[in-house]
């Protein structure tokens, strides 16, 4: 949300007079609940064990179809709920600034700076069973929490260097307090022949423009990827021969449950981008474009 913006008209009458600033913030949470009924093994066992003729006929669990029912007071002391209670937390501050610096024959140097802090947060709780791995086949896992703090700086320079011919550059940085600090430039052009060398008044068919980028970026691990914990149900497949002479058909029969934990030693992600793109508009009406990345 836009806290505040505002210029400098009032202090200054050159070009700092036409900067503009700019202070915004945001905060969000996503708080997700859900719950899933599954067996406790230890219960289960001993249901299934009290099943022998000097037991009480009460405490014995039948797993069939048929046959005496399971009484209720049992059904509630084997079957159990798998909850999990998850909320995430993101909010940011940033102060920007722009405006022109000085005057070029193809218009103004540009230059914006701005700065930003972002805090984020997750808590996953789940319940005693869960905790103690005790379900038959959801398992549960542990409880969860973490947090980071991240700090940015970022800059962009226009510079139209001639009619027609306009160079950007780019930069930002990131300091996260878990995984470390991340640089990333970028630099494109932007170029229409015809204007640089016939002016404002060459033809709109002669405005071939040609564009192009060069970047690197980053994605930085979630919290969940550096410090939590999840459990998942992977199927186990059976492989068998297809009997109509194709090669193979899988089946899944069964599930196994995994759990992935976090590794707080996990870097950012590393990316170089290319961008190359040439328009044209022969006539009113007819735009062409052909871009590579």
């Amino acid at each position: 949300a836009l806290l505040d913006e505002g210029d400098f008209g009032g202090v200054s009458d050159d070009m700092l007079g036409e900067w503009e600033w700019q202070l915004a913030g945001t905060w969000s949470l996503n708080d997700f609940y859900f719950g899933l009924p599954d067996a406790r093994q230890d219960q289960l066992q001993n249901a299934l064990d009290s099943c022998t003729p000097d037991s009480d006929p009460a405490d014995c669990w039948n797993p069939f179809y048929d046959g005496p029912r399971n009484s209720a007071a049992l059904n509630d002391r084997v079957i159990g709920e798998l909850t999990v209670d998850t909320g995430v937390q993101l909010s940011t501050l940033g102060l920007d600034f722009d405006g022109p610096l000085v005057e070029l024959p193809g218009g103004d140097l540009s230059l914006a700076l701005g700065a930003q802090v972002r805090h984020e947060s997750a808590v996953v709780n789940l319940d005693d069973d869960s905790n103690a791995t005790d379900f038959n086949f959801l398992i549960g896992g542990p409880d969860w929490q973490a947090k980071r703090d991240i700090l940015a700086a970022y800059g962009e320079l226009s510079l139209p260097v001639a009619q027609g011919l306009e160079l950007q550059g780019a930069g930002r940085i990131e300091d996260y307090d878990d995984v470390g600090t991340t640089v990333d430039p970028m630099a494109g052009l932007s170029w229409t022949p015809a204007e640089t060398f016939q002016g404002k008044e060459a033809s709109a068919a002669s405005k071939v423009r040609i564009r192009g980028t060069f970047a690197t970026s980053f994605r930085a691990p979630s919290l969940l990827q550096a410090h939590g914990a999840q459990t998942e149900l992977a199927p186990i497949r059976n492989v068998v021969a297809d009997p109509n002479g194709d090669p193979v058909v899988a089946t899944t029969d069964t599930y196994l449950a995994l759990r992935t934990n976090g590794n707080p030693d996990l870097k950012p992600q590393d990316a170089t981008a290319i961008t190359a793109g040439l328009e044209w508009a022969p006539v009113d009406g007819l735009f062409t474009q052909l871009d590579y990345w």
